[in-house]
């Protein structure tokens, strides 16, 4: 199968131009340059995190798309999405589709003018091509539906977490919620040396190593488990004796769930940041395909136990233009 690819370098360049454009002329203001650039990097940031979601789960192809103008006044009627996608059925028929991709730091709601959401379907006729929006939300949970079912309010048109019970990033994208078994994590095993300064007690490390439920370790590791736990929020517990220190990282006996999505930010921390503040998303998506994917992953997880159920969530239907995973959904009772 080819591998899925990315290139945003083109976008950034474009973007600059643009933003120098609007500023030429103009007095110069520097603090109104570091918000057009702060503004553009935002929306790259969630961009670039989707796309390599996108990858991660499965698809084919993820393009971004230049939406710069070419002397013509179409642009004033259409809304050109941020990405070209093309994610292959359960029969192994191509789909191609258009994503806009939009995120919230303060919201967990998407809220659009009816201008720009008649702008988008009347891309969408245009092409023939489906076009779906793609939402990160204040809690950094991604939500992807079509966006001709964004509910009308007012003026506008709102994608909200109702939407989440239709999201197409299970049947598209290989996300699913995992639920992890109760009490399972990670044990440290530290020897007490006996030792004290005014930087406290001395210990070195003997053990690193996962547990199950029952506490008992995991010989053969899944990978991504430790990722798993950063979703989960992870309980700590700490058993002293008088020459070992035992330190436990378990996940709770309630709220053990988190979706494949949420896990993939953890790893992406881990594996992209490199002591950065912020994921660079950029750098991740050069390697994406080096990682566990999305059905690996929870396959590797359920087999080893550290996760007890693996729950692909199907909306009612498949958008119009997807028939190839339509004929996969389950039949539901009218």
């Amino acid at each position: 199968m080819a591998s899925a690819a990315y290139s945003g370098d083109g976008r950034i360049a474009a973007a600059l131009a643009q933003i120098a454009k609007r500023l030429v002329g103009r007095t110069a203001d520097p603090d109104q340059l570091v918000a057009e650039i702060e503004r553009f990097q935002a929306g790259l940031d969630a961009e670039l995190n989707f796309a390599a979601l996108a990858i991660w789960g499965g698809a084919r192809l993820v393009q971004p798309v230049d939406d710069s103008k070419w002397g013509t006044d179409g642009h004033h009627d259409y809304k050109v999405p941020d990405l070209f996608m093309v994610v292959r059925g359960p029969s192994g028929v191509d789909h191609p589709c258009w994503v806009e991709v939009k995120s919230s730091s303060i919201s967990d709601r998407l809220r659009i003018s009816r201008r720009t959401y008649d702008r988008m379907i009347a891309f969408e006729r245009l092409t023939g091509l489906p076009y779906l929006v793609a939402f990160r939300n204040m809690y950094g949970l991604w939500v992807l539906r079509e966006v001709s079912t964004l509910a009308p309010v007012d003026s506008a048109f709102q994608l909200n977490l109702d939407a989440f019970k239709e999201s197409l990033l299970g049947l598209l994208l290989n996300d699913a919620l995992i639920v992890v078994a109760a009490g399972a994590g990670l044990t440290i095993e530290l020897a007490r040396l006996g030792q004290r300064d005014d930087r406290g007690e001395t210990v070195r490390i003997e053990d690193v190593y996962p547990h199950g439920g029952d506490g008992v370790r995991i010989d053969e590791p899944p990978r991504g488990w430790h990722y798993v736990l950063s979703a989960v929020d992870a309980e700590d517990e700490s058993i002293i004796t008088e020459d070992r220190i035992t330190q436990r990282f378990s996940a709770p006996q309630e709220g053990n769930s988190a979706w494949l999505h949420q896990v993939f930010s953890h790893l992406a921390i881990s594996e992209a940041s490199r002591g950065e503040d912020e994921v660079n998303w950029q750098r991740l998506l050069q390697r994406v395909r080096q990682l566990p994917s999305a059905h690996v992953l929870a396959s590797e997880l359920l087999d080893a136990g550290f996760v007890t159920h693996v729950f692909q969530l199907m909306p009612h239907s498949a958008p119009v233009g997807f028939a190839d995973f339509a004929a996969g959904l389950p039949k539901r009772p009218a």
